[in-house]
């Protein structure tokens, strides 16, 4: 329900992401690395492994005490996140439902040799009908990508 999409979005590596910049941690590492995608979630791990190491050093309760005052109460707002709804692909999925159409994803996975990474691309058709396409370094990434085009087609559709 509620609260298991409030987890989701609080643990999406978007908002890790902003919470390790809000928290200062890109100004504690410094670091030469190859294309920028390879930095992009850095700043997010590099959060998780200090609460990880913090978890390891002084255990469940200490570490949630210390999380909650220092890093949630003081950067995360709720509200922000309770009202920003970026899951494309659960609206979507929501609205085929809703309207009774088919959806079908395809997928395509190419390696990249610069970046020596795969590369999925991702289309997302109702009913045969290409409505978004999207890139990423995973099929989740692709599929949201592909959704969020989708959506933004969607809601030009008139509600019947």
């Amino acid at each position: 329900g509620f609260m298991t999409k409030l987890r989701s979005k609080i643990v999406n590596r978007e908002i890790l992401n902003q919470l390790a910049v809000s928290v200062g941690i890109n100004d504690l590492l410094k670091c030469n690395v190859g294309p920028a995608n390879s930095v992009r979630n850095l700043y997010g791990d590099a959060l998780e492994a200090l609460v990880g190491a913090l978890f390891l050093d002084k255990g469940f309760k200490k570490t949630r005490k210390i999380f909650i005052k220092n890093v949630l109460n003081k950067y995360l707002i709720i509200n922000d996140i309770v009202n920003t709804d970026n899951d494309y692909k659960s609206l979507v999925f929501e609205w085929v439902q809703k309207h009774k159409h088919n959806l079908t994803f395809t997928y395509k996975e190419e390696y990249d040799f610069n970046s020596r990474k795969s590369v999925f691309t991702t289309i997302l058709l109702i009913d045969n009908e290409e409505f978004g396409q999207g890139q990423g370094s995973s099929k989740k990434e692709a599929e949201q990508e592909a959704s969020a085009r989708a959506w933004e087609k969607i809601k030009k559709v008139p509600e019947t």
